[in-house]
C-alpha cells in the first residue's frame, strides 16, 4: 500500500493544508488591516488670516501613533502667499480623556469622534527659526478635521478633505 492511499497519511497531508492555508489566511488579513489603519488622510485650509492669503495642507498617517506633516502649497495663479514653512505632527489617540472647551464652537465638538494629543514642530527655513506647539486633532467619522492650538495660542480652526471645500467664509478659527 503507498503512503498516499494510507488513510492515515492523508489525514496528516490535509490537516498540514488546512493549517498552512489558515497561516496564509491569517497574515493576509492582518496586513489588509493594518495597511487600512495606515491610509493617508489629507486636509487643506484656506488660511484668510494670512495677507496674502495661503493654501495650507495637513497629511497624516494613523495607526497606534498618528504622525502628520503639514505644509503650504504655492498658488502662484490666485496670488497666494508661499513661504516654504513645514511642521510635523506626532500624537496619540485621547478620545475617552477629552472634553470639549466651552468656548469652542459647536461643530469642532461634534466633529470630535477621535481626539489625537501631541506635539506640532514647525520650521520656517527663510528665517533659519522654528517653534513647537501643543495640539489636538479632532477628527470626525465623517472626515471633518478641527486643529486646536495649545500653549499660548489657544485656538481652532478648521480643515477640510478638498482645497475647494475651504472657501473664506468656511476657513474662520475660533479664537479664545
Amino acid at each position: 500500500m503507498s503512503a498516499s492511499s494510507h488513510p492515515a497519511t492523508c489525514a496528516k497531508t490535509h490537516r498540514v493544508i488546512l493549517a498552512g492555508l489558515a497561516s496564509v489566511a491569517l497574515l493576509l488579513s492582518m496586513t489588509a488591516s493594518s495597511l487600512a489603519a495606515t491610509t493617508p488622510q489629507s486636509w487643506h485650509r484656506l488660511n484668510v488670516h494670512s495677507d496674502p492669503a495661503e493654501h495650507e495642507r495637513f497629511r497624516c498617517l494613523a495607526d497606534d501613533v498618528w504622525r502628520c506633516r503639514y505644509n503650504k502649497m504655492p498658488e502662484p495663479k490666485l496670488g497666494f502667499a508661499w513661504d516654504q514653512t513645514r511642521g510635523t505632527f506626532v500624537g496619540v489617540e485621547t478620545t475617552e480623556d477629552w472634553e470639549c472647551p466651552t468656548w469652542f464652537p459647536a461643530e469642532a465638538c461634534d466633529a470630535a469622534d477621535t481626539v489625537v494629543s501631541g506635539t506640532s514642530e514647525f520650521t520656517f527655513p527663510r528665517h533659519s527659526g522654528g517653534f513647537s506647539v501643543s495640539q489636538q486633532l479632532l477628527v470626525g467619522d465623517n472626515g471633518d478635521l478641527w486643529i486646536y492650538w495649545g500653549d499660548d495660542f489657544q485656538f481652532v480652526c478648521p480643515w477640510y478633505s478638498s482645497f475647494a471645500e475651504a472657501t473664506p467664509s468656511n476657513s474662520d478659527c475660533t479664537f479664545l
